[in-house]
């Protein structure tokens, strides 16, 4: 049995050759942003994932066969927006298929990974897997403000029971009793009857039985806020979880920039910065800001503009030029590479879902 999806996805490939003579299968070189326009020439299929550059230029794809077919091992299609659905091309992505938990398990690793580097926290660390017991973690006793109220952070709050995270505020500006009960799904089948949701208020908290005459005791707290602002003095970790663009009836808001220097002159207790989201959510020059004078111990981002993204060197975002100028010596600031979504086991169910697609194409007589 292959233990990883690159040993799944080679065998797979080459028996779909070998079971199809007349179906020829190549591997991009690597690194993929290497490949030029006449590695594709006569190709009729395409298998990309969203971190590789080729997925986000046409020019690579001006030789192929038409009509190409374009598999993307993704759960999302944005990335795909150029490839309109035309008689040039057809494409195809994992839907059905959530990376939520693994966003969720990455915020935690990046959470672990940044107060691992700073002063205070250097001799309190064990990093290990995010499920880790909570003497084993340096979140033991953290607040964690969530942005957002989505599937996400169900799982942020179910895996935060692992973890020792004290307390949890989830931010949405029209959050209800509905939604507060929603966010808590997850953790609701972890925690069982030690989690005590009030009626009164956007509140809940996990209790347990006390060593001593069985007095109950709180170990874990989550707060729902319209207004996470009377919060600012206590939060430790802020993390990124509301969408680009909110549809409200036919009119679509913009979040962009989203965090900026008004929205982070409400952070008082300097906490770590985490995004996971979109890069634009980001005012970057402001979040750039607040970590050189302190304001924010840390700040790690797994996105940046779509721009931004597709070039190894740019300087139109100010975190990864800083990022870039100063490399590892900067402790406080983390730039990884789009990876949350496979931070969980997520990508081999999209390998095999891409690629049964692909094989069912062929023995239809699809692309060749």
């Amino acid at each position: 049995m292959p233990r990883t999806a690159k040993e799944f996805v080679e065998r797979t490939l080459h028996q779909l050759a070998f079971e199809n003579r007349d179906v020829a299968v190549q591997f991009v070189p690597s690194p993929a942003s290497g490949a030029t326009p006449e590695f594709f020439r006569d190709c009729n299929a395409v298998i990309i994932r969203p971190t590789d550059n080729i997925s986000t230029s046409t020019e690579l794809f001006q030789h192929c066969a038409r009509p190409l077919h374009i598999y993307s091992v993704s759960a999302g299609s944005d990335h795909l927006s150029q490839f309109s659905d035309t008689a040039l091309y057809y494409r195809q992505h994992c839907e059905g298929i959530s990376n939520e938990r693994g966003v969720a398990a990455f915020n935690f690793l990046l959470a672990k990974t940044l107060l691992a580097r700073l002063p205070a926290n250097i001799n309190n660390v064990r990093l290990g897997r995010f499920r880790a017991m909570p003497d084993q973690t340096n979140l033991v006793g953290k607040t964690w403000l969530l942005l957002g109220s989505g599937k996400q952070v169900k799982h942020m709050l179910n895996f935060g029971f692992f973890t020792g995270i004290k307390k949890f505020i989830v931010h949405n500006e029209r959050i209800d009793e509905c939604k507060f009960r929603g966010c808590l799904e997850k953790l609701k089948w972890t925690a069982g009857r030690s989690l005590v949701v009030s009626k009164e208020q956007l509140s809940a908290k996990i209790e347990i039985e006390g060593p001593v005459d069985g007095v109950k005791q709180t170990v874990m707290e989550i707060v729902g806020e319209r207004d996470w602002r009377k919060h600012g003095g206590e939060i430790d970790i802020v993390s990124i979880h509301v969408p680009l663009s909110t549809a409200k009836g036919n009119v679509h808001d913009s979040n962009a920039g989203f965090v900026n220097e008004k929205w982070l002159s409400n952070l008082t207790n300097k906490p770590v910065l985490i995004n996971t989201g979109r890069g634009p959510l980001l005012n970057e020059g402001a979040v750039l800001d607040a970590l050189r004078d302190g304001r924010l111990s840390g700040v790690a981002v797994d996105v940046l503009d779509a721009k931004v993204e597709k070039k190894s060197q740019s300087s139109e975002s100010a975190l990864w030029t800083e990022y870039a100028r100063s490399g590892s010596k900067v402790k406080n600031l983390l730039v990884t590479p789009h990876i949350a979504g496979s931070a969980d086991g997520d990508v081999l169910p999209m390998w095999k879902m891409m690629l049964g697609k692909l094989a069912t194409a062929i023995s239809e007589g699809g692309p060749r």
